[in-house]
């Protein structure tokens, strides 16, 4: 293979790979912001009860 067409190939991995990787950092920010919402309300009705 050329080593022009096998650096382009290594940088479009190298994209996807950052790609994933914020992908899935967004999930989890995404789960920890809905984890923390939901106890905050659990919380609140905790408070509303006493």
């Amino acid at each position: 293979m050329r080593p022009d067409i096998y650096n382009r190939l290594t940088e479009m991995a190298g994209a996807e790979r950052r790609s994933i990787s914020s992908q899935i950092e967004t999930l989890i920010e995404d789960g920890v912001a809905r984890w923390e919402k939901q106890q905050r309300r659990e919380e609140a009705a905790r408070a509303k009860v006493q």
